[in-house]
């Protein structure tokens, strides 16, 4: 499970940038701000949305479909990976 604590942190630094760019939108007068995002963007779209409560809309297209088969895959990857690059 620790493998997957680096896209956790992705996650979550992206979603904090995104508060922030909101933020900033709406200070600047913009009446609406929405957020839309395909794939991973889409996740992240998605996660902005459940923390956001600025956000005016949200469209995430084809976002990750459950997080813990995604995490799941995440660490296979990596251990494969690892597991490539060490063969000596």
């Amino acid at each position: 499970m620790y493998a997957c604590i680096d896209e956790l942190e992705l996650f979550r630094q992206t979603v904090v940038e995104l508060r922030i760019l909101v933020k900033v939108l709406k200070q600047r007068g913009y009446e609406k701000v929405g957020a839309q995002g395909f794939s991973f963007g889409g996740y992240c779209c998605s996660l902005l949305a459940c923390f956001e409560k600025k956000l005016d809309f949200a469209i995430p297209m084809a976002s990750i479909g459950h997080f813990i088969f995604f995490l799941f895959n995440l660490l296979t990857l990596k251990l494969t990976k690892n597991f490539i690059y060490n063969i000596k």
